[in-house]
């Protein structure tokens, strides 16, 4: 998937496992109907910062500045 990282085109590929846990994601409910995009995007997000333990307890505005390169708080 193509992402905006820090305000650059950065193209972060990522594989098709999800962690799961006793039948459930470990850090994402479970999708509404079909859409995983949300898992999707945390798996990208998880990738760029190392793995999944690096991005625990993190804030959501630092996430978002973070793909998107905006301000935010």
């Amino acid at each position: 998937m193509k992402l905006f990282i820090r305000g650059k085109k950065t193209l972060i590929t990522i594989d098709d496992y999800m962690p799961f846990v006793s039948g459930g994601l470990i850090f994402n409910r479970k999708p509404a109907g079909n859409n995983v995009w949300g898992i999707v995007l945390e798996k990208a997000f998880a990738k760029i910062n190392g793995n999944y333990e690096n991005i625990n307890f993190g804030y959501q505005a630092e996430s978002f500045r973070i793909l998107t390169g905006a301000p935010a708080s």
